[in-house]
């Protein structure tokens, strides 16, 4: 019997429209499962009603009127809920770089440039993912 891969369950939390139906593009090309939040709130409450396969978050909500945190608090939230799910951050340059000063070791979550460039994130997604999903 031929190895089938299950869709993959995404929370993409992002709050800029554009880059939000960008990555859904990307990621729907995986036959990807997106549910999206706009705010850090939204997603908490989103990941008490799902288990997720992969999580992609903006680093910094800048357009949102209820920031309620930051990229790397809920990936520190997420991750003591569900350790072993992969989240991936996206950020601009500056902010990226800035973040991955303070950050050390291998518990570190990966940060992409913002844009997203699709070759990144498809190869992280084969990865960090898609090895997990294979169901017989």
């Amino acid at each position: 019997m031929q190895n089938q891969i299950r869709p993959m369950k995404v929370l993409l939390i992002e709050d800029q429209l554009g880059h939000r139906l960008s990555l859904m593009k990307v990621l729907s090309r995986f036959k990807a499962e997106i549910d999206s939040a706009v705010t850090f709130g939204r997603a908490r409450d989103l990941v008490a009603l799902k288990v997720y396969d992969l999580v992609i978050s903006e680093l910094l909500l800048s357009h949102c009127p209820e920031i309620q945190g930051d990229g790397m608090q809920f990936w520190y939230y997420f991750q003591a809920l569900h350790p072993s799910v992969p989240i991936f951050l996206i950020a601009d340059e500056v902010t990226r770089m800035t973040t991955e000063m303070f950050l050390h070791g291998s518990m570190k979550p990966p940060i992409l440039n913002k844009p997203v460039n699709e070759a990144a994130l498809k190869h992280l997604i084969e990865r960090e993912v898609m090895a997990f999903l294979k169901i017989a």
